[in-house]
């Protein structure tokens, strides 16, 4: 047996282990995903020059930016004629659908949302009669937030519409290409919502700085 192949892919594993910043769910997949990525990376020339001579960082930045537009100008009209206003709604009930009862502030935390801005999503909610407050068990001080039968059919009428939001934001990419994408997102978040919660009173020099030192949640 020739274990030519296998001597190859060992510095290769090794490679991966080191730089692989997810969960050890589905390994072999992130592998090939991975090694795919590596060498497909090598065919591309002048990567720095891909928009205008323009930073591949800032390119990326603005991209990310432009697809958030594309994406509420679609869910505009995915709930146009619906009891919900906006996608924030619709991910507070969908929130409190899969967690159950969750506090304001938890609520409001989950959805990356500040604290403000929350709020006035979380009493319009209330008030349109979509989410009740209830006294919690544990602090009778507090009260948690549960979804009512109103907001489960506003939820469960726009679903079929947010699944085609869904499909038309990830255009023509292939499985590949989504899983790739989707790795990506999970990994930029991890390292973004780390900062969000420790780190969001630094000013943007210090979080630059700190970069490299800032610790994953995973």
């Amino acid at each position: 047996m020739k274990y030519k192949l296998l001597l190859e892919l060992i510095p290769l594993i090794e490679e991966f282990e080191k730089d692989n910043k997810f969960t050890n769910k589905n390994e072999l997949l992130n592998f090939v995903t991975w090694i795919n990525t590596k060498f497909e990376i090598n065919n591309f020339e002048n990567i720095d020059n891909l928009v205008d001579n323009e930073r591949i960082e800032v390119t990326i930045s603005r991209l990310i930016g432009f697809m958030g537009r594309y994406a509420k100008f679609y869910i505009k009209k995915a709930l146009d004629g619906t009891a919900l206003q906006s996608m924030e709604e619709f991910t507070f009930l969908a929130t409190l659908l899969q967690s159950g009862n969750m506090t304001k502030s938890e609520l409001i935390n989950r959805n990356l949302m500040e604290k403000p801005t929350g709020m006035e999503i979380i009493n319009r909610l209330i008030s349109n009669g979509m989410i009740h407050q209830i006294e919690s068990e544990v602090d009778k001080r507090s009260k948690n937030l549960n979804l009512s039968e109103f907001g489960k059919t506003s939820l469960f009428t726009v679903f079929g519409s947010i699944n085609m939001v869904a499909d038309l934001v990830v255009g023509e990419l292939n499985k590949f290409e989504k899983i790739h994408f989707a790795q990506c997102l999970l990994k930029l978040d991890n390292f973004h919502h780390t900062i969000f919660f420790n780190n969001k009173n630094d000013s943007i020099e210090k979080l630059y700085n700190s970069k490299r030192s800032i610790k994953p949640l995973i």
